[in-house]
């Protein structure tokens, strides 16, 4: 499966744009729209158009898509996106050791709703941003369960 124009809004908007390095809430380097910055990418992304940052927020994604698809499997579109979101934001391996997976997996799928919401922290504390996008990615997530039928 592949990300939807909603799911790469979603992401998006939740984590901006930024041309220049900056320290994400998570302590790491990053840059355009949430891509962290790699080790060998240190001396060459000292600043990015939208359009570097496209590319990136691509490729970041297809990374994404990968461990969703071999985690999870074919799911409702609105059930992956919100999973690439997660997993793009809190990284692959967070997202391939989360309790959110294991009820995912577990076909517990209102239980796996509210794990999205205990995802909110960054260095120790709740932060307003965390708490809006893990909101949007539950309901994302919920909508999709429920066309599918899983949440009843």
């Amino acid at each position: 499966m592949k990300i939807s124009k909603d799911g790469i809004r979603l992401i998006i908007a939740h984590e901006g744009f930024r041309p220049t390095p900056y320290i994400c809430a998570g302590g790491k380097l990053t840059i355009g729209y949430g891509h962290v910055i790699l080790p060998d990418e240190i001396l060459t992304l000292k600043s990015v158009t939208h359009e570097q940052a496209q590319k990136l927020l691509e490729r970041d994604v297809e990374a994404a898509e990968g461990a969703v698809n071999r985690e999870v499997g074919p799911t409702h579109q609105a059930i992956f996106d919100a999973l690439i979101s997660f997993s793009y934001n809190v990284g692959i391996t967070a997202f391939k050791n989360s309790t959110l997976l294991r009820k995912v997996k577990a076909g517990q799928y209102r239980l796996a709703a509210l794990e999205f919401t205990k995802w909110v922290n960054a260095g120790g504390s709740p932060l307003k941003g965390l708490i809006a996008r893990r909101a949007e990615e539950a309901v994302m997530f919920t909508v999709g369960a429920v066309k599918c039928g899983y949440i009843i």
